[in-house]
C-alpha cells in the first residue's frame, strides 16, 4: 500500500496505521513542510510505516494491491479536523493504474527518505 497526504493526522491515514497489521508493505508520502514543523509526529510516522519520504506534495491518494487486484484512490479530502468529505475517485483501471505506479515511483526520486 502506498498513501499520500498533507499530514499524518487526516483520519484515513490515524485508520491505515491502527490497521497497520494487516498491510504487507506500507509506503508514505509526507508533506516536508509539516514534517519539519512536528517532529513527534513525523517520528511516529516513521516508526508505523516501511517507507516514509518527504516531499513538497500536498495530494491525497492511496495505492492498493492485493490478490492481483489494484486500486488508487484520490481525493480532495481536507478531513484533518472537520471530516467532511469534499471530492474523491477510485480507479480500477490496468492502463491508468500502471502509469500512476510508474509516477510514483518517479516521485520518490525526487523526495526524501526519512530513516533508513
Amino acid at each position: 500500500m502506498v498513501i499520500s497526504s498533507f499530514t499524518i493526522i487526516e483520519a484515513y491515514v490515524r485508520r491505515i496505521i491502527r490497521n497497520r497489521h494487516r498491510i504487507k508493505h506500507l509506503t508514505f508520502f509526507l508533506d516536508f513542510a509539516i514534517a519539519s514543523r512536528n517532529p513527534r509526529i513525523t517520528l511516529y510516522a516513521a516508526q508505523n510505516v516501511d517507507e516514509l519520504y518527504l516531499t513538497n506534495n500536498h495530494a491525497k491518494f492511496i495505492y492498493i494491491e492485493k490478490a492481483g487486484k489494484k486500486y488508487v484512490a484520490g481525493m480532495s479530502n481536507n478531513a484533518t479536523n472537520n471530516h467532511r468529505f469534499e471530492f474523491g475517485l477510485i480507479f480500477s483501471d490496468p492502463e491508468l493504474i500502471a502509469d500512476f505506479v510508474l509516477a510514483i515511483e518517479a516521485m520518490k526520486t525526487d523526495c526524501v527518505r526519512y530513516g533508513n
